[in-house]
């Protein structure tokens, strides 16, 4: 089975993934997403969510990845770190997590980085 990382998730969880962040979402979240009133109609990915929480297959963690990342060297095949790695001091949080995600993926692993577009924001900013 692949083991696939969704770090510092916040509320934006993956089915089939390990959801990991440090504050406590998943109370809040997936309750959230349990007791949504009969006949309300979520988007696509967040009925995906609402139907894996419902079967108990969502896996959440809450975890602060500043300590390190609770899994054996090269035991990960893929990494998402969404819109987070931003917030991370740049000299000393954003490396140390970089070189955790290098040591626990795999030799064919994946990592996959985003930040916010700023030129998109400040247009929609400048816009209104």
């Amino acid at each position: 089975m692949k083991r696939r990382l969704n770090l510092c998730c916040g509320t934006n969880v993956f089915p089939g993934w390990t959801n990991i962040d440090r504050t406590d979402v998943e109370h809040d979240y997936l309750r959230h997403l349990r007791d949504a009133p009969a006949g309300f109609v979520w988007p696509p990915d967040q009925q995906a969510a609402a139907r894996a929480v419902k079967a108990g297959e969502l896996d959440f963690m809450r975890h602060d990845v500043r300590t390190g990342l609770p899994f054996a060297t090269n035991s990960v095949d893929a990494i998402y770190v969404g819109q987070a790695i931003e917030h991370f001091n740049r000299r000393t949080e954003a490396p140390k997590l970089l070189r955790e995600c290098a040591r626990v993926l795999n030799q064919y692993g994946v990592i996959r980085l985003t930040t916010p577009d700023l030129h998109a924001l400040v247009s929609v900013y400048t816009s209104t």
